[in-house]
């Protein structure tokens, strides 16, 4: 099988909608929604999971962090509930965001029900059409403390092959949201067909960091050819379970002579943590030279050569300590938030909020990301484009639309954290 992975299906929805790297957003936020614009990136973390569960619906499973939700006690009720709002359009299509329809739920959630659980797992359906994609705006709100999420989703019915005909189960029976997985648990998988056997093939490929963002160097094409493969046959619950021994890509199919499929990932023990040297030194390039990097890799002891060059940084242990909290805890963010067909801190994403930070203001459509550093609107700041790539292995693949204006604001991040400072976006 023979993929090309960088594969943007959105340059030109980014070219439109982002003119340079510098580009004006009032526009966007003053226009109606009818087009494809950037809806702003809101902080209510939530996790959506479309599954087609029949011929002319699909559930959506929506995941979200208890801690987030606040709590109240309304008129002449005596406990505590909290709520939450989904409002789901049904937009005209893919690149015309007029809603056709609007269906709105309403979820009561009294504390004593579920203050025990870390994550609340909701679910709802939503129509589709047959043989067709179906695109969805989702927003989520809490209502009592009026933070929100919104989603761009394409429930997708036109072949039972691709990954919404797939959900993974854990142990308590609820779906998994993540495709990610750190040990040798078996785990569960469902399709929504009499499927008796799936195909699965496993890539142990270990893709290069991301490239800084005015590198002009095209992105490397690779020959995706399984290092290993098997059947699994499903059980007399017409399950399937697999069990990920070695590290790697695991491509799981109802037709191994196409490319669609539900993939899962096996990375390092602890991910989306690092903490042995190895780990802890790969992240560094982003911030040292090449003659740097190398020497940390081939020392005898790299926990000691590791710490000395992160001393030799900080110019004290104390400082020292502060900038690896925050060095690596981005590292952390970036491979919960954007690990795709590899892990988080070596995607296009992962590389600039690692270096750079959580930018002032965040867009995001259907096909694009943009990420502005710096005060909106301002001719100073600057205006970072994704463009969402056609992965069959992921629904998270963003590539950075280079440029090398990047070049002076990039060396400044580095030099920053190169003199022992956390560089924040100001």
């Amino acid at each position: 099988m023979q993929i090309q992975l960088k594969q943007s299906v959105a340059i030109l929805a980014v070219a439109s909608l982002l003119v340079g790297c510098f580009s004006n957003y009032n526009a966007i936020k003053n226009q109606k929604k009818t087009k494809a614009t950037l809806e702003q990136i809101t902080q209510l973390a939530t996790q959506v999971l479309p599954y087609n569960s029949s011929s002319d619906s699909s559930t959506i499973y929506i995941s979200v962090i208890n801690d987030q939700l606040l709590y109240a006690k309304y008129t002449n009720e005596e406990e505590l509930t909290a709520q939450l709002k989904v409002e789901s359009y049904r937009l005209t299509s893919i690149s015309n965001y007029a809603p056709l329809d609007t269906f709105t739920t309403l979820f009561t959630l009294p504390l004593v029900q579920y203050k025990r659980q870390a994550k609340i797992t909701l679910t709802l359906k939503l129509p589709a059409t047959p043989n067709f994609e179906t695109p969805y705006k989702i927003t989520i709100t809490d209502v009592n403390r009026k933070n929100e999420a919104q989603h761009f989703v394409v429930l997708n019915k036109t072949n039972m092959l691709n990954r919404q005909n797939f959900i993974l189960s854990t142990a308590t029976q609820n779906p998994h949201f993540s495709n990610v997985y750190s040990d040798s648990t078996p785990i569960t998988l469902l399709h929504n067909s009499s499927a008796k056997k799936i195909y699965a093939r496993c890539f142990k490929t270990k893709f290069p960091i991301a490239l800084p963002p005015f590198s002009m160097t095209p992105n490397a094409t690779y020959k995706f050819i399984p290092d290993s493969s098997f059947t699994i046959v499903s059980n007399i619950a017409k399950q399937f379970q697999i069990t990920m021994k070695q590290q790697g890509l695991y491509h799981l199919q109802l037709d191994s002579l196409k490319k669609e499929g539900v993939t899962l990932f096996k990375f390092t023990p602890d991910y989306p943590n690092v903490s042995n040297s190895k780990q802890l030194i790969l992240p560094m390039r982003y911030i040292l030279s090449t003659q740097e990097y190398d020497e940390l890799l081939a020392a005898t002891n790299p926990k000691e050569a590791l710490d000395k060059v992160w001393l030799n940084i900080a110019g004290s242990a104390n400082k020292a300590r502060e900038l690896i909290r925050a060095y690596y805890g981005r590292v952390k963010t970036a491979n919960e938030k954007y690990t795709s067909y590899t892990e988080g801190w070596k995607t296009d994403r992962g590389m600039l909020y690692i270096v750079c930070g959580e930018p002032q203001t965040s867009y995001k459509n259907m096909e694009a990301e943009t990420w502005i550093y710096g005060e909106e609107n301002n001719f100073r700041s600057l205006n970072f484009a994704f463009a969402k790539v056609n992965n069959p292995f992921t629904n998270n693949d963003y590539e950075l639309t280079r440029n090398a204006l990047y070049r002076d604001y990039w060396y400044l991040a580095v030099d920053t954290w190169r003199s022992g400072k956390v560089f924040m976006n100001q």
